[in-house]
């Protein structure tokens, strides 16, 4: 898939709508992430009139407070 995003945010959400392809099909949609308290980020991407779905990823603890990275991996 390829897209282009425009996007608003708050202090723990960014909100995004984007438009693409996917398999040579035009796509639109729209979509948040948050980063939630007890420390994982969740990203949701909907297709307009269509699916949608919920990524979740978590900083990796062995890194340091100072440099966290992300997990992108489902828990």
């Amino acid at each position: 898939m390829q897209a282009t995003l425009d996007f608003g945010y708050s202090p723990s959400m960014i909100f995004f709508r984007w438009a693409g392809c996917d398999e040579m099909d035009e796509v639109i949609g729209d979509g948040h992430a948050e980063l939630l308290y007890d420390d994982p980020m969740e990203i949701t991407f909907a297709y307009h009139n269509g699916d949608e779905t919920v990524l979740k990823a978590k900083p990796e603890t062995n890194i340091g407070i100072d440099n966290p990275t992300w997990d992108h991996s489902v828990f």
